[in-house]
């Protein structure tokens, strides 16, 4: 295995979620030479969301800063999909926006792990599902957003 360095990367998720607390994972990384590696997410008190600190093994900050968002994206897409929520990766905190204030999901301990571990299969094994959820969740951060208030009408059918 080559000798790559260690470098200690923060990124931020942004997006209707939180925790309770502090959490602190072990979780595996990699396909050739998978290592396991500890991930810490921390509740953002400025803005909703969830920052990230994990570490990444390579050569040069660019390297490891785009392994870093390569594997938590993997992440992200499956969490992505089981909420049908809009969730944004960044290596830069997010600014505040106006729909902030609105309710917030808390994701669970094992769900996070869960999605890690889908997510590193998903890209080791399905590699044309895993592109599917990133354009998933490319398109649902796309779309325009906006409050709703009431009830969840399912196959068109509003109670009347």
């Amino acid at each position: 295995m080559p000798n790559y360095i260690e470098w200690e990367v923060t990124l931020f998720i942004s997006g209707p979620i939180t925790i309770k607390e502090q959490l602190k994972l072990y979780v595996e990384k990699g396909h050739v030479n998978p290592f396991w590696t500890t991930v810490r997410l921390v509740k953002e008190s400025s803005c909703p969301g969830v920052r990230v600190e994990l570490v990444a093994r390579a050569n040069t900050q660019e390297e490891a800063n785009d392994a870093a968002v390569y594997f938590v994206g993997q992440m992200l897409d499956v969490l992505c999909l089981q909420f049908n929520l809009p969730l944004y990766l960044s290596l830069l905190p997010p600014q505040r926006r106006s729909e902030d204030a609105y309710a917030k999901r808390v994701v669970e301990k094992h769900e996070w792990e869960d999605a890690f571990e889908k997510g590193r299969l998903y890209g080791a094994q399905h590699a044309p599902f895993s592109r599917a959820l990133s354009w998933y969740r490319k398109g649902i951060v796309s779309r325009p957003h906006r409050q709703t208030t009431g009830s969840l009408v399912l196959n068109g059918d509003n109670g009347s």
